[in-house]
């Protein structure tokens, strides 16, 4: 590409996505861009959906690819719809178990799953418990970004006495590979908020992780739980 051609890209966007999220989104996949417009074309056939044009001019020696490798944390938190419910969490007191701390959820309940990245990464694809779910961007800046999706255990069994689930979370991340975690969890009756909101609250779970460069997965070098101020 010689000095001076255009790069021009034309997408299909949600509605509640900004034109100057998508301005400044693009700008950065293009690197250092001397010049940057758009035109906001109205609804096409009735359908909630805005289509963005964004044509920058910059030089092929500005262009700079994105290198995602490295280190980053992502930040997992669950809270129960339509409420934002705290959800808990204990320490197991056997070794009988493969983790020695448990998750508890509900049957028959949704929960909002918020995913966060320190710094930025863009979140490809989510999968929680084998079900693909959409990821929806709440917010980015130059340190971090966030996502939220919704997870829901209708049609699940509560775990019998004795009994632990594996609740893998398996995501795509950009330019870094794929990456999943796996959650130990016991399953409880919608309205068993005796036994399922006993224990320590559970405000989040950071991943450290790192991409290597060439490499197709993410390694997880360290899990920490948080959970009233403590971690474990």
């Amino acid at each position: 590409m010689k000095k001076g051609h255009f790069i021009r890209v034309q997408c299909d966007i949600p509605r509640f996505l900004t034109t100057d999220q998508y301005c400044v989104w693009w700008c950065y996949l293009a690197g250092k861009a001397s010049n940057c417009s758009w035109d906001l074309l109205p609804r096409l056939n009735g359908c909630e959906v805005r289509r963005l044009q964004i044509q920058i001019r910059t030089g092929l020696q500005n262009v700079r690819p994105m290198h995602n490798q490295g280190t980053f944390r992502v930040t997992l938190s669950m809270r129960k719809e339509p409420d934002g419910g705290p959800v808990f969490c204990k320490m197991e007191t056997t070794q009988r178990f493969k983790q020695l701390k448990t998750v508890k959820l509900h049957t028959d309940t949704t929960y909002r799953v918020d995913v966060s990245f320190k710094p930025p990464r863009a979140l490809q694809s989510l999968v929680i418990a084998g079900q693909e779910v959409e990821p929806c961007e709440r917010s980015r800046d130059s340190t971090a970004c966030a996502y939220s999706s919704y997870y829901n255990t209708d049609g699940l069994s509560p775990s019998k006495k004795g009994q632990r689930q594996d609740l893998v979370i398996a995501m795509k991340v950009q330019g870094s590979g794929e990456l999943s975690t796996c959650l130990q969890i016991k399953l409880y009756k919608q309205h068993d908020t005796q036994h399922c909101e006993w224990g320590s609250r559970l405000h989040c779970i950071e991943l450290d992780c790192c991409a290597q460069e060439g490499a197709m997965a993410v390694t997880v070098s360290k899990e920490t739980y948080r959970k009233l101020g403590l971690d474990c």
